[in-house]
């Protein structure tokens, strides 16, 4: 019986819980391996979104994507971390917004930007 993508998902989410990046990075590449000498490279696409999908499930969240006006601190970035249970976190620095954060989380938005702010307020006050 062939394993379905998503029980493979939820093999490797499980087996590099816990594990540092560097660690998830060697499995990774082992898995890949895996599945070329099985002759299954072809799954690797429905492989990768059904693990974003467990992750999901076990984590909250996949992908944090945090865009600034200015590079973030350290202590920040830590803390954004931590708070994220162990997603994918990204920084992007966009002078143009101003100040304040952009932060999308997997496909939510959340636009505390100056720039964002003016775009709302234009918005009003053109309706």
């Amino acid at each position: 019986m062939k394993t379905t993508a998503k029980q493979i998902a939820k093999a490797f989410v499980d087996a590099t819980d816990g594990m540092t990046g560097k660690q998830v990075e060697a499995a990774a590449k082992d898995f890949i391996r895996l599945l070329a000498e099985r002759q299954e490279l072809y799954r690797v696409r429905e492989v990768l979104r059904a693990i974003d999908a467990v992750w999901r499930e076990k984590y909250g969240a996949a992908n944090v994507n945090v865009t600034t006006a200015y590079p973030i601190s350290k202590d920040l970035r830590a803390a954004i971390e931590k708070a994220a249970g162990g997603a994918s976190v990204t920084e992007t620095v966009e002078p143009a917004l101003i100040g304040g954060a952009r932060i999308r989380i997997d496909d939510r938005l959340i636009d505390g930007t100056v720039a964002g702010h003016l775009d709302r307020l234009r918005n009003v006050l053109t309706e």
